[in-house]
């Protein structure tokens, strides 16, 4: 027997302890689970790299579409990009030294992002093709996508 203190009434009582009904998540739960768990990955991936605020994500996107653009035209030092210039100047360095930290930080969270896209895929395969277990197998899933933001 174990006891349990319940605050809103202020009253002990006694549970048998041997009384305890496990919850069980469906197949389809535990695939959203790891739908969700991938999701909320990413999410704090970008957050970590891209300050916080509303249109960040879409700055720092259109910042990368800018330095493609002029790649592609040669990186012409007399056309460069508003962008790029903000990031140089904010950093005070070169303009092409601004351009390469945006490639970089676009390679990496490319790089995350097809890690999440990875681990969850191959977790929600892995989980369809299980009779039963889905809980336990699912572990592994959410360790690797945790470990992305450790």
């Amino acid at each position: 027997m174990r006891k349990e203190y319940n605050l809103s009434t202020g009253k002990t009582t006694e549970l048998d302890s041997a009384v305890v009904t496990p919850i069980v998540l469906t197949k389809q739960q535990v695939i959203d689970a790891i739908n969700v768990h991938a999701g909320n990955t990413q999410l704090r991936i970008e957050t970590d790299l891209i300050s916080p605020g509303y249109g960040r994500k879409d700055q720092y996107a259109q910042s990368s579409v800018q330095v493609v653009a002029w790649r592609a035209a040669g990186s012409p030092a007399d056309a460069v990009p508003a962008l790029i210039v903000s990031w140089a100047e904010a950093r005070s360095i070169t303009n092409e030294a601004g351009a390469v930290e945006i490639e970089g930080q676009k390679a990496y969270m490319e790089s995350k992002v097809e890690a999440v896209f990875d681990i969850r895929v191959k977790g929600t395969e892995a989980i369809k093709a299980l009779s039963s277990g889905y809980e336990a197998a699912a572990q592994t899933y959410y360790d690797q996508l945790d470990a992305l933001t450790a």
